[in-house]
């Protein structure tokens, strides 16, 4: 109201969503943040005793159609499951990640994971999941899905890494042969995987 004192803090709080945040509807794109300064890590870390983390990737393969890649492991960075989706449909890179997300989750559930981290090298996606951002496209609805999903699990925690954190889940993306379909390793896990998750390790 006219000649009220505004609170400095709702000020700042005020700009720093308007700034922080773009939304262009035309373009598919989801909620980012201005993350100048942000020190976003670059290696793969286990989660706290008792949790578990999934990490997740999508990689779009030209002339071929979109491959998912997810892994699980364990406190002590062991590999419990991990699994590639590939299919003929050409998804554009967000809605492709997404997709990973919400299959990661599905895994952790199969496995009886109760707390779980969720972590992706696609910022776009862990923003908007943290966010919890709303609307009526395609990419808004596969993200109320996964926000959804979080009812099967007693905490669920969302973490962005880079690229050279999420190795393990970029190459079940890019699995060769290419394969339609899934295919999941509990026992026999690929040795390339298993080679990146002591890498991760040292």
């Amino acid at each position: 109201m006219e000649g009220d004192t505004p609170n400095p803090k709702n000020i700042v709080r005020y700009a720093m969503k308007t700034c922080g945040k773009v939304c262009d509807d035309l373009n598919g794109s989801l909620v980012r943040h201005n993350n100048a300064g942000v020190i976003w890590p670059d290696k793969w870390c286990p989660p706290a005793a008792g949790s578990f983390k999934v990490n997740t990737d999508a990689g779009c393969m030209r002339g071929l159609g979109a491959g998912l890649g997810d892994v699980l492991r364990d406190d002590q960075g062991a590999v419990c499951v991990c699994i590639v989706s590939q299919s003929p449909d050409n998804w554009e890179p967000n809605i492709a990640e997404a997709r990973a997300v919400l299959e990661g989750m599905k895994l952790a559930k199969s496995y009886g994971v109760q707390y779980l981290i969720v972590e992706s090298d696609c910022l776009a996606i862990i923003q908007a999941l943290r966010d919890r951002v709303s609307g009526s496209g395609y990419l808004h609805l596969i993200v109320d899905d996964i926000l959804d999903f979080c009812k099967h699990f007693v905490s669920v925690n969302w973490s962005f890494v880079k690229k050279g954190g999420n190795k393990i889940s970029h190459c079940l993306a890019h699995f060769q042969p290419w394969k339609v379909g899934q295919r999941v390793w509990h026992d026999a896990i690929p040795s390339r995987v298993m080679e990146l998750a002591i890498a991760d390790l040292i």
